[in-house]
């Protein structure tokens, strides 16, 4: 790609005797559009500008603007850099594609008037020969005549040029995109490996195979929707209103991700959050055991904190639990949770139904955040201190950079983000947040930017595995 302090210079090849007007015109249009023209006029009556003086003026052009009618022209010898078979016009191109310089053709057709053409039968056989082996898109123009100024060709050219344009537009902010994807790359690992970023997991790291929202939703509903149709709280609050039990949706909701976690291996996502030892925070907005078995494989040390939604006769609602491997629970109120500085934590602000496994069961504590009603639940709680988000994982959120990997943002999953960021309050100016995720819609683009999000447009697992070679870490699914 070019400076911006430059133009983009265009390297007019063509025979000169029947197009001259021609590559006049030309020359018009390039100005006339922002770029300079780079034409064999400029060089002079020199004899020393033979083949070599071509290529030399060539090599310092971006684009190569190729017109061709029906004449060889001009065939350098040996001595004057040739091989006494290709023309100039040959040998330019050839140059040209050695060079990955982009060109422009333009063909004449075949209303070029006969005067134009060639002579001879070998000529018109190696003119007719380099047309068709040209073996690229071109524009077609027809002879003009003695028409002023060649309109109809001028048009054309600029519809060529400013393809190019747009091509070169697209391809600048395709590299500058790659750019700033290395350095959010440098960035991911930087904050991951010092403790300064919060890793913030969704369900998109499953694509949309097992355990991701797709997923669980047809397999709380049942067949008969596509992916994308409905949304995970939608169709939990369904299957719980059939159900009309909130003890049988547990049931069935702990027997669906237990039946698809048995499917999923650890993904790169996952491998990337259990390489780097610096996060103190990890908010896990997923249902399953799949980050948590891979921390405590490892012999990591960890707490799970969560809220409890439902407690038998009230008594707990709105409360935090936190687990700890070998600890026995403990239930307060958000205000007077105890979370050590060198603890790392799993904020689950939806719960699982798995962390029940760890409860007095007498105790009816249920954490699970799935449906409709459960979010809205929860979300008017947050705005409580006694029940809202701890302190300590509060002052994190406020002060630390958000990387979310695969977290979607549908209606409620946005709603979740948007009461967390308006519990927290302002967040400081080095808390970034970075979003990796192929948004589904427009609406979710712009979404993320109301969340002051920078977004890459890329898989989760594509991301991590790009950041993971940086610890050296083990290959990932």
């Amino acid at each position: 790609m070019l400076n911006d302090d430059r133009k983009v210079r265009v390297f007019v090849s063509s025979t000169s005797e029947d197009l001259a007007e021609y590559r006049a015109a030309a020359r018009l249009v390039i100005l006339d559009v922002g770029w300079d023209p780079s034409m064999q006029e400029h060089m002079g009556a020199s004899p020393d500008h033979t083949v070599d003086a071509c290529r030399s003026l060539l090599e310092k052009s971006d684009v190569v603007l190729l017109l061709v009618a029906f004449r060889r022209g001009w065939v350098p010898t040996a001595e004057q850099g040739g091989n006494g078979l290709d023309s100039i016009t040959a040998l330019e191109l050839a140059h040209a594609r050695e060079r990955n310089i982009p060109i422009l053709i333009m063909l004449a057709t075949d209303t070029w008037p006969g005067k134009l053409w060639e002579k001879g039968d070998e000529a018109v056989a190696r003119q007719e020969y380099f047309r068709a082996k040209l073996n690229q898109p071109a524009m077609f123009f027809e002879w003009e005549g003695s028409v002023p100024g060649l309109p109809v060709f001028r048009a054309k050219v600029r519809e060529v040029l400013l393809s190019q344009k747009e091509r070169l537009l697209e391809q600048k902010t395709r590299d500058a995109q790659a750019a700033s994807v290395d350095e959010y790359l440098k960035s991911a690992y930087d904050g991951l490996i010092g403790g300064t970023s919060i890793p913030f997991l969704g369900h998109g790291v499953y694509g949309t195979g097992p355990l991701s929202s797709d997923a669980l939703a047809r397999a709380l509903v049942g067949g008969g929707y596509n992916p994308g149709d409905l949304c995970l709280a939608t169709a939990a609050e369904y299957r719980e209103r059939i159900l009309k039990s909130r003890d049988q949706f547990l049931q069935q909701l702990y027997r669906v991700l237990e039946t698809q976690e048995a499917q999923v291996m650890p993904t790169a996502a996952h491998h990337l959050i259990a390489a780097a030892s610096g996060p103190s925070l990890i908010v896990d907005a997923t249902f399953d055991r799949i980050l948590v078995n891979g921390l405590r494989a490892q012999g990591q040390p960890f707490a799970i904190v969560s809220h409890i939604v439902r407690s038998a006769g009230g008594e707990h609602n709105g409360k935090i639990v936190v687990l700890r491997p070998g600890a026995a629970p403990e239930i307060c109120l958000a205000d007077k949770v105890s979370l050590a500085d060198n603890e790392r934590i799993i904020y689950k602000p939806l719960g699982s139904p798995f962390l029940h496994d760890y409860l007095d069961p007498d105790l009816e504590i249920d954490t699970v955040v799935a449906t409709e009603t459960d979010h809205i639940t929860f979300l008017g709680r947050l705005e409580n201190q006694h029940t809202q988000i701890p302190a300590r994982v509060q002052r994190l959120l406020k002060r630390r950079a958000l990387l979310f990997l695969g977290y979607g943002l549908d209606v409620w999953q946005y709603r979740l983000v948007m009461q967390v960021f308006q519990s927290i309050g302002r967040r400081g100016p080095d808390s970034a947040t970075l979003a990796v995720r192929v948004a589904g819609s427009p609406i979710e683009e712009v979404t993320w930017k109301r969340l002051g999000a920078d977004v890459i447009a890329m898989e989760p697992n594509e991301f991590a595995r790009r950041v993971l070679p940086e610890y050296g870490a083990m290959g990932a699914s």
